[in-house]
């Protein structure tokens, strides 16, 4: 049977003009994923080239929780490229 204990979790979010909501989307999805006590997990952002501040807000968070990392994307690649790039880029089984 496996459990939280036996789970590593990959978890990604595509970023694009973002800035006043990926604080709160990363914060929460830390807390509910430390909540649940899984053996290990990470969060990645895929900022996509956003022309506002999010990829100074992503990199913050970075700096404030261990297990979050950002991607940069020079300019905005679409959707389906940080979809791709999530999934690639995921170590984990889950």
């Amino acid at each position: 049977m496996i459990t939280n204990k036996d789970i590593r979790l990959s978890v990604f979010f595509p970023a694009y003009y973002d800035e006043k909501n990926i604080d709160k989307v990363v914060n929460k999805a830390v807390e509910v994923l430390e909540e649940l006590q899984l053996k290990d997990y990470e969060i990645t952002i895929i900022e996509d080239g956003s022309p506002d501040k999010t990829d100074e807000v992503a990199d913050n968070l970075a700096k404030l929780h261990p297990k979050v990392k950002v991607i940069h994307h020079e300019q905005n690649k679409g959707y389906g490229a940080t979809l791709w790039e999530g999934f690639s880029t995921a170590r984990f089984e889950y």
